[in-house]
């Protein structure tokens, strides 16, 4: 059945191409559109996942009601009447109970590192240029561990804060800013106006002009006297085994606790939900052009079967049963499929190969500024899948109606022909 099928298809060799060009443009089409799709997606999450915490424990958060302000405010047993009622979230600027949090953390198997943070709104200036920054007093040799940030060094180290002594690393576009290289004196200036002088000792790009521009780090200790908070965090950064598991830790953690805890998938939703969007996009321009391939198939072969009337019916003649036809048209749409699809394959895997050595800029996740392109073997099973599965589902009506011809129909519409 195999041979007559394959006699079949050769004997009709411009129909056969036409079928196979189908298929190989639509899978190539879903290989090249998966993998420039999936690889921005990949990118993405490598900004979210590994260069900021995967879960952040930050000050905790009280709702202001009638209740608690007029409790403040006024003695007990007071009859107060608010014209309009108080509203709102008042946050506390330090978390109040952290070696509670940093011995359950690490006594958390599911928690790879942590690191305690304080964050400060500062002005940093040199010479005549000032900016605002917003810098992270952190733990070097623990921020190292949580995120990336040391994979985007440009100049210096990251574990050169580990010798405190008010160093600091700025941000590419901040440092480009400012002026200043490495070595170069900053001074940084509180919103009490007290100021004092740091060294910078490294500079890190990461991509992200909304953090190369305005983000610098410094010794944890460093920004606590700089703010005249010693002792205080606030927040924790943390890092978990499972990225994709964060969200449930950080359910579970803030059940016991008044802190606000949030998973990098919670602060991030905007963006993951464009990713579902990229997704019914990408199924749908594929399905459209399969779909496409898919009438083409069903028209070739519903005239392969009017012009193979004449051999249906010696087969028939013969002793090949109805189902035997309907076997033989559907080996032949197995095999356009399966033919088709390995080369719509190759192709896209060559042409997502190209794309994967241009240029594009910002595009530093890898440690490359060339195109992320993804090749998760998914696309391609996925790829021969709908190839497959176009290519049979076209041969169905066409196999259908060979299988119902009968020989003595066949020879009779000849003769009268």
């Amino acid at each position: 059945m195999l041979f007559l099928a394959l006699r079949q298809m050769l004997a009709r060799k411009k129909q056969s191409l036409f079928i196979l060009l189908g298929i190989i443009l639509g899978t190539t089409a879903y290989v090249v559109i998966s993998g420039f799709m999936l690889g921005f997606q990949q990118f993405l999450l490598d900004q979210l996942v590994n260069n900021m915490p995967q879960v952040t424990i930050s000050a905790k958060e009280q709702y202001i009601t009638k209740k608690t302000v007029t409790g403040n405010l006024f003695p007990k047993k007071t009859l107060v009447k608010w014209m309009t009622p108080p509203s709102g979230v008042r946050e506390l600027n330090y978390i109040l109970n952290p070696q509670g949090w940093y011995k359950k953390l690490k006594n958390n198997a599911e928690v790879v590192a942590f690191t305690p943070q304080i964050q400060a709104s500062l002005l940093i200036s040199h010479d005549s240029s000032s900016q605002n920054v917003n810098l992270i007093g952190t733990v070097a040799a623990d921020q190292i561990k949580v995120t990336n940030i040391a994979d985007y060094m440009q100049v210096g180290s990251f574990a050169q804060l580990k010798q405190g002594g008010n160093r600091i690393i700025l941000g590419s576009g901040l440092a480009q800013k400012l002026g200043v290289t490495i070595n170069t004196a900053v001074k940084l200036t509180n919103q009490q106006g007290e100021s004092k002088q740091f060294k910078v000792v490294g500079i890190f790009h990461t991509g992200n002009k909304a953090t190369d521009d305005t983000q610098a780090y410094a010794a944890l200790t460093d920004v606590q006297n700089l703010e005249d908070r010693s002792g205080q965090i606030t927040t924790i950064a943390v890092k978990v085994k499972d990225p994709y598991d964060a969200k449930n830790l950080a359910l579970q953690w803030q059940a016991f606790s008044r802190d606000k805890v949030e998973s990098w998938q919670q602060t991030s939703a905007n963006i993951l939900s464009v990713f579902y969007v990229q997704d019914v996009i990408r199924y749908f321009m594929v399905c459209s052009i399969l779909l496409v391939s898919a009438f083409g198939i069903y028209n070739v072969l519903n005239i392969m079967i009017n012009q193979k009337r004449r051999e249906i019916a010696i087969l028939r003649a013969i002793g090949y049963t109805s189902s035997d036809i309907i076997q033989l048209f559907f080996i032949q749409g197995l095999l356009f499929g399966l033919i088709g699809g390995c080369i719509g394959l190759l192709l896209g895997n060559l042409i997502c190969l190209y794309i994967s050595t241009l240029p594009a800029v910002g595009m530093v996740a890898s440690g490359k500024s060339t195109m992320v392109v993804a090749f998760n073997i998914s696309i391609y099973i996925y790829g021969i899948a709908l190839a497959l599965g176009s290519a049979l589902f076209a041969s169905i009506l066409p196999a259908k109606a060979a299988g119902k011809l009968q020989p003595i129909a066949i020879i009779r519409s000849e003769a009268s022909a």
